[in-house]
C-alpha cells in the first residue's frame, strides 16, 4: 500500500472525474446518433404530404438530436473544466508548501469519484434511451398519414393523430432528459460546491493571497 500517497489518491480522484465524464458525453453522443440517423426509413418523401405538423417530422427530430447532443458537449467541457480546477487546486497547495495528508487524499478521491460516476451513470441512462425517445421518429415516418377514425366513421382532420403523438412524446422526452440531466448536474454541484473545502486546501489559499 506504500504506493497509495495523498498525492497519488488526490491526483487518482481528478483522472477518474476527468475520464468518465468523457466517457459519459461520447457514450451519450454516439447512442444519440446511431438513434437518429439511418439510411433505411425516416426520409422527408416518405412522411411529408399530409398537415404542416407531419412535414415537419425532420425538424422535430433535429431539435431532439441537438437537445441529446448538446448534453454530450456540456458533459465534456464542465468535466475538463472541474478536472482543471481540482489539479489547480492541488498545484496551489504545492506551491506554498502544503501537503496533502491521508484523509484528504481520500477525501479528495472521493470527490472525483462523486463528478465522474454522476457523469456517467448519467450518460449511460441518457444514452441508453436515445433509442427508444429519438428512434420514435424515424419509426413515426410512414405513419403520418394514418388518422383516427370514430365509430361513425369519421375521420379526424390531417395532422390531428401528429400533433397528440408529439405532444405526448415531448412531454417524455423532455422529462426524461431533464431527470436524467439532474444526476450528472447533482454530480458536478456537489463537486463545485465541496471543491477546496478542508483545512490544508484553506491555508494554501490563505498563504498564496497573503
Amino acid at each position: 500500500m506504500a504506493q497509495w500517497t495523498p498525492q497519488f489518491l488526490a491526483y487518482a480522484g481528478d483522472l477518474i472525474a476527468l475520464v468518465a465524464s468523457q466517457l459519459a458525453a461520447a457514450y451519450a453522443g454516439v447512442k444519440a446518433i446511431e438513434a437518429a440517423v439511418h439510411f433505411d426509413k425516416g426520409f422527408y418523401y416518405t412522411y411529408a404530404g399530409a398537415s404542416s405538423t407531419g412535414n415537419l417530422l425532420g425538424l422535430w427530430e433535429l431539435l431532439s438530436v441537438i437537445l441529446f447532443l448538446t448534453w454530450s458537449l456540456g458533459i465534456s467541457i464542465v468535466g475538463y473544466v472541474e478536472g482543471a480546477l481540482l489539479w489547480e487546486r492541488y498545484e496551489a497547495m504545492e506551491t506554498v508548501g502544503q501537503t496533502v495528508t491521508i484523509v484528504e487524499g481520500y477525501k479528495y478521491l472521493a470527490l472525483g469519484c462523486v463528478i465522474g460516476v454522476g457523469a456517467w451513470i448519467s450518460g449511460l441512462a441518457l444514452g441508453d434511451s436515445a433509442d427508444k425517445l429519438l428512434g420514435f421518429f424515424d419509426e413515426y415516418a410512414d405513419d403520418t398519414h394514418s388518422e383516427a377514425t370514430d365509430k361513425d366513421g369519421n375521420v379526424d382532420p390531417d395532422g390531428t393523430a401528429i400533433v397528440y403523438d408529439l405532444g405526448f412524446h415531448f412531454v417524455t422526452l423532455l422529462f426524461s432528459y431533464l431527470t436524467i440531466s439532474a444526476i450528472a448536474i447533482g454530480a458536478y454541484a456537489f463537486g463545485y460546491t465541496y471543491l477546496g473545502q478542508g483545512d490544508a486546501a484553506a491555508d494554501a489559499a490563505a498563504a498564496a493571497s497573503g
